[in-house]
C-alpha cells in the first residue's frame, strides 16, 4: 500500500527484528496424539506495525515413526498499523487474521538441554481484517487486503 500525503512516506511494510515470545503447552492424549497449545506477543522493531498477540492450536498425529501430522488454526490479534514518520504520524487502522494450516512435524527422539526439538513446515490459507482509522477514512485513503 502507498500513501501520499503531505510528509507522510510511503509504507515500506514490515521491517527490522521480528521478536516472538511464545508460550508452548503440549498435551499428549494417548501415545499417538497430542494438542500443542501456543500464544505470545510479537514485536516488530524499527517497523510501521505496533506489538500484538497470536495464538494457536494443533492436533497432532502419530502417522509413522517420528513423523506427526496434523492440522492448525491460529489467530493473529489486533496491531496497530501507522507511518513511522516523526515529523506526520498517521494511524491507519489495526490488522488482524487467521490461518489454517495443515501441518507435516518431525520429531526425533532426542532432548537438547532438557528440550525436545523438532521440524515443522506446514501449507495453508490466511485471511486478514483491516479496521480502518477514522482519520485515514477521511484521507481518502482506500485499504483493500486480500487472503
Amino acid at each position: 500500500m502507498g500513501v501520499s500525503y503531505q510528509n507522510v512516506r510511503e509504507d515500506k511494510g514490515m521491517r527490522g527484528l521480528l521478536v516472538c515470545l511464545m508460550l508452548m503447552f503440549t498435551s499428549v492424549l494417548y501415545a499417538d496424539d497430542a494438542v500443542v497449545v501456543q500464544g505470545g506477543l510479537l514485536h516488530t522493531s524499527n517497523s510501521n506495525y505496533g506489538d500484538g498477540w497470536t495464538g494457536l492450536v494443533r492436533y497432532e498425529h502419530r502417522l509413522l515413526g517420528s513423523l506427526w501430522v496434523g492440522p492448525e488454526y491460529a489467530y493473529h490479534g489486533s496491531t496497530l498499523h501507522y507511518n513511522g514518520n516523526d515529523d506526520a504520524q498517521v494511524d491507519y487502522g489495526d490488522v488482524s487474521g487467521h490461518s489454517v494450516l495443515g501441518d507435516i512435524i518431525w520429531r526425533p527422539d532426542i532432548q537438547v538441554l532438557g528440550f525436545s526439538p523438532y521440524v515443522l513446515g506446514g501449507a495453508g490459507w490466511s485471511w486478514w481484517a483491516f479496521d480502518v482509522a477514522p482519520d485515514t477514512e477521511a484521507l481518502g485513503i482506500l485499504v483493500d487486503m486480500g487472503d
